[in-house]
Formats: C-alpha cells, structure tokens, sequence
C-alpha cells in the first residue's frame, strides 16, 4: 500500500496515465485536425517522402543509437524509468497507428517495408533492454552478491556490515528492549527517550537495526534520522522534521505544513533568507501560531494515526559539542509528541567529556533530564572478536598464508596476547585492521616476516607513536655483539621511552614483546631450535625485522635499493653451482647493503629442498669467508673475519645436526 501511495503521488507517473488514455478519447479529432490542416499538409510536400540521402541519415541515426546503446550497457548507465514509460505509451499508440488503414507513413526507399519513424520502435526497444539490465542487476544479482563478494575478498576491502550474524549475543538483549517498546503506551505531555550506551565501535548500529527488526511489521512507524549526515549543525533541527515529515505525511497530509512551521518555530536561531521567506508564506497561508499551538496541533494529528512513532538516531559520536547539544535540544522538545520513542545510540564517555569541555557549567546528570531509561551494551568475551579476526584475515589472504593465520592464533605465548588485547579491542577494529593489512602485506610479501610484519602492523595500527618510535630509534639501541642481527637493549630503550610524555601512558612491553624472542637465544647454540614455534621477530631470519638489511622495509613497505630481493635469491639458490657462485660474486661487489643483505639470506637457510641447494649455500658461505679473510670488505660491520668466521661455524654446526 506504502509502494502504491508513492506511486499516486507521483505527478510524472499521472501524467503517463493520462497520456495513455487521450489517444482513445481524441483519435479522430486528431486526425481531422491534420486531415484538415492545409498548412501542414503543404508543409510537409515540400520534403521528399523517401529518397537515397534520407535513407542514409536514417541508417547512421540507427549506427548511433547502437554505438550509444553500448556504451551504456559497458559502462551500466541507469536509465529513467519514467522515460521508457513514456516511450512504451508513444510506441503503442504509433504502433497501433502504423498497422491501420486511418495513417499513411512514408517506407524507406531500399526496404518498402521498413517506415522512417520506426525509428522509435527502435529507441524504445534499446532503452528497454538497458532497463531490464538496471533490474537484473539491481534485484537479481543482489541475491548472489554475497557468494561473489566472498570470491573478492582477497583483492577487495572487507566492509563494514551489521548482517545478520550476531557475534556478541545480544540479540535477545535487543529483543527484550523492542518488546517493552511495543508494550509501553506514550500519553500526552510524556517523555520517552531512551539511551543505548557503548564505547566507539563496540556495535552500537548493530544493536540498533536488531531493535529495528523485532519493531517492524508490529504496525509501528520506524524513522531512521542520521545527524551525521548533516552539513550544517544549524539546519538539524530542520532536516529532522524534513524526515519526521516524509515518514508521517502519507498518513495525514495535513501534517506536512503543521511539522514546517513547527520546525522553523524551533530553529529560530537560523539566519536563513530562504527559510524566512519560507516562513512568511506559512504564515500567510496558515496563519501565525505559537510553538505550544503548534505543538499540540501536530500531537491531536499524531494522536489520530494510531501507530506508535519510533525514532532512532545513531553516530552521535561522530559528532562536535553544538551539534551534540543541537540533537538533546531536539530530542528533549520532540519525545513529548504522543505515542512517540526515541532510541539514540552514543558513546556516553565521549559525550560528556566533549559537553563539559566545550560548555563550562555543563553537569554530568544532564542526560538524566533526557533519557528515562540508558542500557549500557552488555560484555562479551574478547576471545570472540579474535576468532573473527581471524576468520576475515583468512578471508582476506591468500590461501598460502592461511596456515601462518592459524598458527599465530593458536600459539598462546604472552607476547601474541599482549599485542591482540592491546591493539584489537572493539568489532570496528576487527572490520579495519584487516583492510590495512591486508594492503601493506601484500605490497611486500615475500620480502618479510609475516609474523613480524603483522606484529609490527598491528602496533601501526593501534598506537602510531610507538610506530614512529621503533622506526626512528630501536635499530640504534641495540647490543653490539651480534652480526648482521640486532637485539635492542632493554635499559637504553627504557630510559628513552620514559623521557617522551606521549610514550609513558603506552606499554612499553609491547616494544619488547616485538622484538625479544620467547626462547632464550643465549642458550641455544643453533639458530634453528624450536623454530616452528618461533612466531616473534626471528634473529636469524633474513626477513626478520631484526636484520640490518630488511629493517626499513617494513617502514617503507618496499624494498630497499639495492638489497637482494627474496624471490630472486630463492631462484638462484636452486641453479647450477657456477651460475650461483657467479650470482653470489656479483653481489657481493655491488654495495654495503648488497652484502649485508647476502650473508644475511645465506646465513638463514636452514632447510633443504635437494642437495644442489645445499652444495651451493656452503659454497656460498665459503667464498664469503675467503673474501672476509683477504679483507676485500672495509665494512666495519664485515670486516671482522673472526666474528663472521664464529657464526659461519655455529651455522655449519647446526645444518650437520639438522
């Protein structure tokens, strides 16, 4: 009934309507008026009815239409359904014209049997076609949007949508609230507003809509108002009523004009020229009354409907102080209208710190004035929001990465608790951090650590200042005995992170959690001890935040100039021993970093896939040792041939062991 309403109200629909029937009414008049017509009929004779040139304009009208007709169909051009209508309606009436005896057309002078104004049978049937497409994607394809949009998780951002999975359990909850809703009865000169209270991003609009469900088809008028949406924090007040007037008008016309004055009455602080004139015409036309007329005029019209009237409104948290303040206003002015609820979500905490720092006599118990009833979103258990976690980070990887996803999620070592409980705390951080990382991972995947990039992101994420105090400071604070591998030192960091304010508020264990192994690295003489339960940033991987030639990629996700690329080492380990060694020549005369980042990748192997590639890394290592012992290298970091000597030595040990 809703659908047909709108559709009656429609002035371009009634137009169609009637061009539909006139023909049935006027048909003879119309010919006899062109019958009749002398000055149309000699007009017309001075135009040849077919020739050669007017077959081939008709001809390129046709080639355009085609050319246009697929480039809207590429590029999905939404065509007005009010036109093709009128085109449908045209096309009959021609169409029953063109097959009687009462109308002569002229044929085209190649084909008798084709009429130059078929040319809009031509035009109607093309925006028909494009008409359906709109349909079938609009209707058809939405029902399998869902299988499509899970195929396209791993390229596309994973949004935010409330859906129908309740992953926190409060659909009961929600289901408890609207049943009371439905229950109570709003008389005249009573409030009723009630709050829904969370912290950002902690579900709040999910809550929201599961109300909304349980309210509808219980001959309840639901109206949706997002403040937010707003441009201006002086025009609130009157794109509420806009709303509240577009929801209740096709229940009471009447109470269109009544809303508009009501409205303009509340905003009167509003310096707007248009809106004045506005105003005045009311006035003029409906005549000049108080806000409490008003009030109680649009009250008795409410009263009549007979539905009960449930606002809601949500992201109030997105707003500043003057628009906060704009919506308690209205709010408080509005909840008395009969039989009328007002449901606002906010992140209470927010809105009182922004109220009392923005307004100095503002008190704490203002909401009690507002609100006869606040529900604080119940708890729920934190290991829910990491099972999703890690359901959308499968869902966005790539299927290699799936087995790293699910071990970092089931290794319970402190550090991984640490991050997750500091970094991921609320749904909406479930929704975003996927999205960021799946970004920067991918750019720079097989150049990292994909545990320690996602440590790493996860800090980026959360806590930017920590971010941008590991990437300035931590390669610096470090112990000196280590080759091409640095542990920082725990008392230099801590003494420099107590002397930044920004910092002592943070943890700083989450700096250690990210770089400190969960095994003691000083007592295990192989790099590669327990290495598969090794999820922290690993000394000895050449991927590893922790070496000196991959440290600024995981900064600057990209890889640095002139280190070796990951994919192109792993190719080159697996040819010839001579094409290796020739490789392994190359690269160790071509810069610092070049050989920072090839002992460092060689260094690392630990496994091997046949033994050519075994052959190769000792051989490897070995023409590194001879050119350290020649002192071909300047390095200070390489030229030490005894230090480098004693980790080549503990690396064969522990490949002999393997």
């Amino acid at each position: 009934m809703k659908k047909l309403y709108q559709i009656l109200q429609n002035r371009e629909y009634l137009f169609i309507s009637v061009l539909s029937i006139l023909p049935l009414l006027a048909k003879s008049r119309i010919i006899e008026l062109f019958e009749k017509t002398e000055e149309f009929k000699n007009y017309i004779s001075q135009y040849p009815s077919t020739s050669l040139s007017l077959d081939i304009v008709t001809a390129l009208v046709y080639l355009l239409m085609i050319f246009q007709l697929l480039y809207r169909w590429k590029n999905k051009v939404i065509v007005d359904n009010i036109r093709v209508l009128l085109l449908i309606v045209l096309c009959f009436w021609y169409a029953v014209a063109r097959f009687s005896l009462e109308w002569k057309f002229s044929p085209t002078y190649n084909f008798q049997s084709l009429y130059y104004t078929d040319l809009l049978i031509v035009i109607t049937y093309f925006n028909c076609i494009l008409l359906t497409r709109n349909y079938f994607d609009a209707y058809i394809l939405l029902k399998f949007k869902p299988l499509l949009a899970r195929a396209k998780n791993q390229e596309g951002f994973i949004l935010e949508s409330n859906g129908d999975q309740d992953l926190l359990g409060r659909k009961s909850y929600a289901k408890n609230i609207s049943k009371t809703i439905l229950k109570s009865r709003i008389d005249k000169q009573e409030s009723c507003a009630i709050g829904i209270t969370s912290s950002w991003g902690s579900g709040k609009s999910f809550f929201l809509d599961e109300i909304k469900k349980n309210l509808k088809n219980n001959d309840c008028i639901i109206i949706d108002f997002n403040p937010w949406k707003n441009h201006n924090s002086k025009n609130l007040i009157n794109n509420f009523f806009d709303t509240f007037n577009n929801a209740l008008s096709e229940y009471n016309p009447k109470l269109s004009s009544q809303i508009r004055q009501y409205a303009n009455q509340l905003a009167e602080a509003e310096d707007n020229t248009y809106t004045k004139a506005l105003d005045f015409l009311f006035q003029l036309v409906y005549g000049k009354k108080s806000v409490d007329e008003l009030y109680d005029t649009i009250n008795s019209t409410i009263n009549k409907i007979d539905k009960k009237i449930i606002v809601f409104i949500d992201d109030l948290d997105r707003l500043d102080g003057n628009e906060i303040l704009e919506i308690f206003k209205l709010v408080r002015t509005s909840s008395n209208f009969e039989n009328t609820v007002f449901v606002v979500a906010f992140d209470k905490e927010y809105i009182l710190s922004v109220l009392s720092s923005q307004y100095t006599d503002f008190r704490a118990n203002f909401l009690e004035k507002i609100f006869i009833a606040e529900f604080c979103l119940p708890d729920f258990e934190s290991e829910i929001i990491y099972e999703e976690l890690e359901g959308r980070l499968l869902d966005a990887l790539d299927e290699r990465y799936h087995n790293l996803v699910k071990e970092y999620f089931t290794y319970q070592e402190d550090y991984v608790n640490n991050i997750l409980k500091k970094c991921i705390i609320s749904i909406r951080d479930v929704v975003r951090f996927p999205n960021v990382f799946k970004v920067n991972f991918n750019h720079i995947a097989n150049q990292v650590s994909f545990y320690d990039i996602l440590n790493l992101e996860l800090i980026r994420y959360k806590y930017p200042s920590i971010h941008n105090f590991i990437r300035k400071n931590i390669k610096n604070i470090q112990d000196s005995d280590k080759f091409y591998f640095f542990k920082i030192d725990h008392v230099s960091t801590k003494r420099l992170w107590d002397q930044d304010d920004n910092l002592k508020k943070l943890d700083i264990n989450l700096i250690f959690a990210l770089f400190d192994n969960p095994i003691n690295r000083d007592s295990v003489h192989t790099p590669f001890a327990n290495k598969s339960k090794d999820l922290s940033l690993n000394e000895n991987s050449s991927l590893g935040i922790r070496s000196y030639s991959n440290y600024q990629t995981y900064f600057t996700l990209r890889l640095i100039e002139k280190a070796i690329d990951e994919v192109e080492f792993q190719a080159i380990k697996l040819a010839k021993t001579e094409h290796f060694l020739d490789k392994i020549e190359s690269w160790s005369q071509m810069s610092e970093i070049t050989l920072e980042s090839l002992v460092t990748k060689l260094y690392s192997v630990s496994k091997f896939s046949s033994q050519l590639e075994y052959k190769n890394i000792l051989r490897g290592l070995y023409f590194l040792v001879e050119k350290f012992y020649t002192n071909n290298y300047s390095s200070p970091d390489t030229s030490n041939f005894f230090n480098f000597q004693k980790y080549f030595l503990d690396y064969t040990n522990s490949i002999f062991l393997i």
